[in-house]
């Protein structure tokens, strides 16, 4: 005895099975644009900038920008846009041992379509938005001893009346006369 289904189900879930099949295993197209900031950037932040990025420059390289993977490391360029063969980077990727990035013990290897994407998006000239190189953590302004301010001399006792005196000034804006006292108290 076999289970029949209505006619209506079964083109259903065969259209089903094939976009699954077909959908997600799809593996990247040469002719398809590779967006750097929608799928590389996110890559090299996941498994890369942990230890090549301004907080930690491992063989004094970093990846945050284009221009960054062009100066490369102590060994030059680690990028070479519409090489991807001479391209250090994939080579480093593909790398089996000491050689191997990531290194086992800081993480996972790049999947097939990661390497493949990486590979893409090298041959399409590893094209990047302009970007600004990000400083250095330790030259963040939060991180720099205070100095302390000159108060300007324009003959009043409290220093923030100082300084808002001198930016009146500057403005051509001149100050009230000060409030009665018997206007304060009320």
């Amino acid at each position: 005895m076999s289970i029949r289904y209505p006619r209506q189900i079964r083109p259903a879930s065969f259209l089903i099975l094939l976009f699954l099949l077909t959908g997600s295993a799809r593996p990247v197209q040469s002719a398809e644009k590779v967006d750097y900031l929608k799928e590389i950037k996110p890559l090299f932040a996941e498994k890369c900038f942990a230890c090549h990025s301004a907080l930690k420059e491992e063989a004094e390289l970093r990846l945050e920008t284009r221009e960054l993977m062009l100066k490369g490391s102590y060994s030059g360029a680690v990028i070479h846009p519409g090489k991807p063969d001479e391209s250090i980077l994939l080579e480093r990727i593909l790398a089996k041992g000491d050689e191997q990035m990531p290194p086992p013990e800081e993480g996972s290897r790049l999947s097939e379509h990661d390497i493949a994407l990486i590979r893409t998006w090298i041959e399409q000239g590893a094209v990047t938005p302009k970007e600004e190189i990000p400083g250095r953590p330790k030259d963040h302004w939060s991180f720099q001893a205070p100095v302390k301010a000159k108060v300007p001399d324009v003959g009043l006792n409290n220093p923030i009346d100082a300084f808002l005196e001198v930016k009146r000034e500057q403005q051509g804006l001149v100050p009230v006369e000060p409030a009665a006292r018997r206007v304060l108290i009320r």
